[in-house]
């Protein structure tokens, strides 16, 4: 699993690759390598990168992944998309909880309505 960091990619996680990626270090892939993309909200947060030893099965044409590979990062995606809205959504009921303080500059109200209404439209999609 790689991140998508602008317009690279930094290795997350890898098994079975040799030499394995290291975390958060940019990670260069061939330009005919087999990526399947996670999405949050339309956007690619990070890939699934693979390499496929095998020889492709008849029906399948050259270069595309595995179907069940395609399924696992679609499922993949939802799941971290949840996590996400779930966790966007508790941190803005925390700070909602705290009634404030008379401290805080115009740019964290800023931000914290910004967190607001992306947990608002994350929760709105997964329901």
């Amino acid at each position: 699993m790689l991140l998508v960091r602008g317009s690279g990619y930094s290795g997350w996680r890898s098994i079975g690759f040799r030499p394995p990626f290291n975390r958060s270090e940019s990670v260069e892939l061939p330009p005919d390598a087999l990526i399947i993309p996670l999405e949050i909200s339309g956007q690619a947060v990070a890939v699934l990168y693979f390499e496929n030893t095998e020889p492709a099965a008849a029906s399948s044409e050259p270069g595309t992944p595995n179907p069940a590979l395609e399924i696992l990062a679609r499922h993949a995606a939802r799941c971290l998309e949840s996590v996400t809205a779930f966790k966007a959504a508790r941190a803005a009921l925390a700070n909602a909880g705290d009634g404030g303080s008379d401290t805080s500059d115009e740019a964290s109200v800023d931000e914290d309505a910004a967190a607001r209404r992306y947990a608002k439209l994350l929760v709105s999609e997964i329901m």
